[in-house]
């Protein structure tokens, strides 16, 4: 199995970072930032950034707002015992005493963000100097000139191993990359795919090794559906007691098609293409899962309202396995009686050479083009992205490996393989309202429609959401 990995070198800083941060967090008073003075740990730059003095600006920022499973968090005011907080305490204080900057926030939902991006552009006012947005307002912005691209700000410096290299290759377009992904951007890993499963169960029903099953590159849609079919139990009433599968539909329905090497749009010669009318697997798929649901193998839930409804199901031991993103494994932490491990989702076949893990979604900070000094901006963004992957992710890590998310070392393991394997589609992410959204409804929710259905109505669609964003790269690559 040809498997993306992390290199030694990475995993070993990382553990060592871990290692030290709890001591580091409970010696708080000796180790805050204060004025112009730094630690030892904290005097160690991972970018090549230099001396920059703002003259304490108030560095505004507008983000999503944070909840459990969705840590959108863009800073703190004081040290407390969540390790993932005081990770990004240090990292902004850091960057304030460094810069001479003082860094303010604030957080609202994600189309009051968007609209904050649109009125701020247009008006060409300056109440933000960062806003978050979710991946499709983005783009979209980005496609209208509203924001600051790349080439914009001139500081960001892509090669370095903060950031997201296989995020934003497969997000650009005709060479031009519109968003800068980093580990700045900790939602696009929480809203990475994976896998819960009940260990105990599986246990019971003879499923042992999975793991090893994982890294032999043998976990496949039959072992799967073996798996899962055991972990089904219906009784004489024809009540389901257990299902194989269960999850918010939302994180599963299009995940089988990530999983088995599919995708809605490719990307030839650096040029997009919606290919997924033609591509019969995808209803081939699409089939299977219909099949499962008729069995009763795979359940769901569908509710927005709601969404974290659903993993009582799992909570309760009655699914044997749970479809879900990273994030969302922290909703699992009050289990109680037994275990569960994480794992990526199948490859379709042995001979699929490596597993894919479809990132849900991609929330991402830019930069409104009302802002007067991209220049300022462009060292924040980049000293962010450096502080993150030196401070926060790692804290992520933490909060994990402590327990509150995973269970073993195994999984953690699974962890990286599941990131060093992401994949994003842009019929899934960017264009969700246009065709995944549809797709979900008409496929499997109401199962009124085929994939191939679907696809050829969204066709023009698709087809002119294409050539905007093709055309959004042409003005920039023309200047």
């Amino acid at each position: 199995m040809k498997q993306k990995k992390r290199s030694l070198s990475f995993i070993c800083l990382m553990l060592a970072v871990l290692m030290l941060l709890p001591l580091m967090f409970s010696c708080k008073k000796e180790e805050e930032v204060t004025g112009d003075e730094t630690t030892a740990e904290t005097a160690e730059y991972l970018d090549d950034l230099g001396e920059f003095d703002f003259d304490g600006y108030e560095f505004k920022t507008l983000s999503i707002t944070s909840e459990e499973g969705t840590y959108t968090k863009f800073d703190v005011e004081e040290l407390s015992s969540s390790v993932l907080d005081n990770a990004i305490y240090y990292r902004n204080r850091e960057i304030e005493s460094r810069f001479n900057v003082v860094l303010k926030s604030e957080e609202d939902t994600y189309p009051k963000c968007n609209s904050a991006l649109t009125t701020q552009s247009e008006s060409q006012t300056h109440n933000y100097d960062l806003i978050m947005l979710i991946n499709r307002h983005a783009y979209a912005q980005a496609i209208k000139g509203y924001i600051y691209t790349v080439d914009d700000l001139k500081y960001l410096d892509l090669e370095k191993d903060y950031y997201l290299q296989d995020v934003n290759e497969m997000s650009s377009i005709k060479g031009v990359q519109f968003l800068a992904y980093s580990e700045e951007s900790l939602y696009t890993f929480q809203r990475t795919a994976c896998m819960a499963y009940n260990k105990n169960m599986a246990e019971s029903l003879g499923i042992t090794g999975l793991y090893e099953t994982v890294e032999n590159g043998e976990w496949t849609f039959d072992k799967f559906f073996e798996y899962a079919r055991l972990g089904t139990s219906v009784n004489g009433d024809g009540e389901v007691e257990s299902y194989g599968l269960y999850g918010h539909g939302d994180y599963m329905f299009c995940t089988f098609f990530t999983a088995a090497g599919q995708r809605f749009v490719e990307k030839q010669n650096n040029t997009l293409k919606f290919t997924a009318a033609s591509n019969e697997k995808l209803d081939e798929i699409a089939n299977t899962e219909i099949n499962l649901m008729k069995e009763n193998v795979m359940g769901y839930s569908y509710d927005y309202k709601n969404p974290n409804d659903c993993y009582e199901v799992f909570k309760n031991g009655d699914a044997l396995f749970c479809g879900t993103v990273i994030g969302k494994l922290l909703l699992l932490k009050d289990i109680e009686g037994w275990d569960y491990g994480v794992i990526p989702w199948p490859k379709y076949d042995a001979g699929q050479e490596q597993y894919n893990s479809r990132i849900i979604d991609a929330w991402i900070h830019v930069a409104p083009i009302s802002n007067p000094d991209p220049e300022r901006t462009g060292v924040i963004l980049e000293a962010l992205a450096s502080g993150s992957a030196k401070w926060v992710f790692p804290a992520y890590y933490e909060n994990s490996i402590q327990g509150r998310s995973l269970r073993d070392s195994d999984s953690v393991e699974m962890l990286e393989i599941i990131r060093g394997t992401r994949v994003f589609d842009w019929g899934s992410v960017t264009w969700s309202e246009s065709l995944r959204a549809p797709l979900e409804t008409g496929v499997f929710v109401k199962q009124n429609m085929s994939v191939a259905t679907v696809c050829q109505t969204q066709n023009k669609v698709i087809y002119n959401l294409i050539k905007e964003a093709e055309a959004g790269a042409q003005v920039l690559l023309s200047k």
